[in-house]
């Protein structure tokens, strides 16, 4: 099947490619680029004003499954993320069962390309239930195919257990992806700390919380060495620690 986009806006981060230009489409592959391309026979589509890029990934994707489809399930979610532009979805494991089992990730994984539009994997659960008390069984988890491993939002309080989550998933070769915080400062907090929050009456949330969870986790893949994506970032003293753990040579990002 051939496809004509016209006039659209392209973009490519990889290639640094911006500008207003045709793109014509061959069996799913790029085929040319440029102005006033014609196509003998190709579905063409106007794309003035539009933005045409290539399709998005998420990462920590909140879906229904496992166990919750009557909110959400693969067809419904699948749905919702491809008219969105994503053809790519990481999902929590936190579900019903968690997917801290590599049987709930064999089935999830079964079920998603039975039932999904796109491509929908399973995250694996860094610690039993994604309580941060024990790890679960990683190296299982990887081999039964989850994505990437999260311990879905929660924070994960423990050292040893953070550093020994690390250690073993670090070797697999699969992203991390932890939150940053610590939950004695966080605890019953509901927004920003600061003067809004102690004029209202509620109980803030301070930005040191994150920035001393982030310096935890600086330290803990320094002396690891495994790669560290950190969600959620939202203080502009967690974004001047993570530049430069970033300018040392870190494997960290964040986001």
């Amino acid at each position: 099947m051939r496809i004509l986009l016209k006039g659209g806006s392209l973009y490519c981060a990889s290639t640094g490619l911006n500008s207003v230009a045709d793109l014509l489409v061959d069996g799913g592959k790029i085929d040319k680029i440029g102005e006033d391309l014609n196509a003998d026979g190709a579905t063409v589509i106007d794309c003035k004003g539009c933005v045409v890029t290539s399709a998005f990934v998420e990462l920590q994707a909140h879906m229904g499954e496992p166990g919750q489809n009557w909110r959400e399930d693969f067809k419904t979610g699948s749905k919702a993320a491809a008219a969105g532009g994503y053809t790519w979805v990481a999902a929590s494991p936190a579900g019903e069962p968690c997917v801290d089992d590599p049987a709930v990730a064999s089935s999830f994984l079964e079920r998603s390309r039975d039932l999904s539009c796109i491509t929908v994997v399973p995250a694996g659960a860094l610690t039993l239930g994604t309580k941060g008390e024990g790890l679960s069984e990683v190296g299982l988890l990887a081999k039964a195919g989850v994505a990437l491993f999260t311990n879905s939002g929660n924070l994960l309080q423990n050292t040893t257990v953070l550093r020994n989550a690390l250690l073993y998933t670090g070797k697999m070769g699969l992203p991390i992806l932890l939150r940053a915080g610590d939950a004695s400062l966080e605890s019953r907090g509901a927004m920003h700390e600061g003067d809004i929050s102690n004029r209202i009456g509620i109980r803030g949330l301070p930005s040191s919380a994150e920035e001393m969870g982030l310096a935890k986790i600086i330290a803990l893949v320094r002396d690891t060495g495994s790669a560290v994506h950190v969600t959620g970032i939202s203080a502009k003293e967690s974004v001047s620690l993570l530049r430069r753990a970033i300018d040392d040579g870190l494997p960290i990002t964040g986001s």
